[in-house]
This record gives C-alpha cells, sequence and structure tokens, in this order.
C-alpha cells in the first residue's frame, strides 16, 4: 500500500510540476487528483506526456515501473526531474492551490509499516579490507559530514515540496540517499586511489619480490588533503 501512495504522489508532482513550469501547458481539470484506480493513473501520465510532447521535452516516461512505486526507478526518474526543473524554472510565484481549483492532493495515510525501500535509518555498507579497521579516520571524517549534506540538499528541495505539497518525510529521505549516495562515491574514490598506489608500488618492486610493510602502512592510513578529525560525538 505504501508503494501505491508513493507511486500516486510521485505522479501528482509531475503534473504540477510541469504546470509550475509552463503554465497553462497542462489541462489540470482533466486530472484525476485522488484516484487509486491504475486506469487514471495512466491517463494521468498520459496528460504528462502529450504536454511535454508539446512542449519539445524529449524523455521517455517509464510509466509501468512508475506506477509500480519501485524505489529506484522513481528515484532515478526524480534526478532527472529535479535537473529539467532547475534547467526551466525562472523564478515565478505559482500557488498549486489555486492551479487544482482547490483540489486536495492525495494524502499519505498515517500508521503501519513503510516498505524496506523507505525505511529511514538504512544502514550503509561497511567496508573492509583485510585487516584494516573498519571505521579509518578517513572514514569517520566523511559520514561527518552527512548531516550538512542532508541540510543542504533538503534546503534545495524544500522549495518544490512547498508548492506541490510533497510530505516532508520524503523530502528528507530523497535528501539522505542523495548524501549517501555522495558519500559513498568518495569512499569508493578514496579507496580506489590507495589500490592504485599500492599496485604502481608492488610492480615497482616486483623484481626482488618484496614490498616494504612501512610502506604499504603509510598508504593505507594516509588521509586526504583537508582531513579533519571528527569530534567525539560524531565518532
Amino acid at each position: 500500500m505504501k508503494n501505491i501512495e508513493l507511486s500516486i504522489n510521485a505522479e501528482v508532482n509531475r503534473k504540477s510540476f510541469t504546470d509550475f513550469l509552463f503554465p497553462g501547458s497542462i489541462s489540470l481539470k482533466k486530472v484525476k487528483w485522488n484516484s487509486h484506480l491504475e486506469l487514471d493513473w495512466l491517463g494521468n501520465w498520459k496528460l504528462v506526456q502529450t504536454s511535454w510532447k508539446s512542449l519539445g521535452v524529449e524523455k521517455i516516461v517509464p510509466v509501468d515501473k512508475l506506477i509500480k512505486g519501485k524505489f529506484q526507478d522513481n528515484f532515478e526518474f526524480l534526478q532527472w526531474f529535479k535537473k529539467f526543473f532547475d534547467a526551466n524554472y525562472d523564478g515565478h510565484e505559482y500557488n498549486p492551490l489555486d492551479a487544482r481549483g482547490g483540489e486536495p492532493l492525495p494524502v499519505e495515510q498515517v500508521g503501519g509499516k513503510p516498505s524496506g525501500v523507505w525505511r529511514s535509518g538504512r544502514r550503509r555498507p561497511t567496508i573492509r579490507t583485510g585487516s584494516i579497521p573498519a571505521s579509518p579516520p578517513h572514514q569517520a571524517f566523511y559520514r561527518s559530514r552527512v548531516g550538512r549534506l542532508i541540510s543542504y540538499l533538503s534546503g534545495r528541495m524544500v522549495a518544490l515540496a512547498r508548492y506541490i505539497g510533497w510530505p516532508p518525510r520524503l523530502t528528507r529521505q530523497v535528501a539522505e540517499y542523495e548524501a549517501e549516495m555522495s558519500i559513498i562515491e568518495q569512499e569508493r574514490d578514496f579507496y580506489f586511489k590507495k589500490l592504485r598506489c599500492i599496485e604502481v608500488i608492488c610492480g615497482d618492486n616486483e623484481s626482488i619480490g618484496t614490498v616494504a610493510v612501512p610502506v604499504i602502512l603509510e598508504i593505507l592510513y594516509e588521509t586526504e588533503e583537508g582531513f579533519v578529525a571528527p569530534d567525539e560525538e560524531e565518532q
């Protein structure tokens, strides 16, 4: 049920945003705002696609996947739409309630457990390499910035959420996912550089068949430029 509610909100958001960016480009009077019927959802998406086609937006919308409420499909589409919004928003004011003729948005049900993919507090995988400690200093440094990243991303999205009535919980969760992705990418690059350095050293010493252990350990525990030790609370 939770996935269905999310897909309804996602579908409603695209129509609201389209009219927000290009006033009058979509007939909001034809939109079934609170329907829980898949046939109506498809009809609503058709309105969006027709509007985008008339605007020259060449984007294939995976409607069948989106209405199933799968997180990955909706998240990837949301990322694209965020870029699309940033590229076309001119700063004008917009009243979504007036645009909908006073029609309320679907209300998210209270109670019940959300599906696993939307569960808050999801643990990120711990990266382990041999006998290296699971949480070296640089990892703690990256994690200490997650809160600031989430606040920054939430701030950028709050303006969008304000216009379409997007549930604050989802705004926060999307920001958390984006922050986590950023941290994971930084950790991936950090470890790759270390492995590459070790590979070069091994290649240079292949003829003698040995590598100085202190040199390897120095590479493993080396921190990046700009590293700041986290406070005890952040550890």
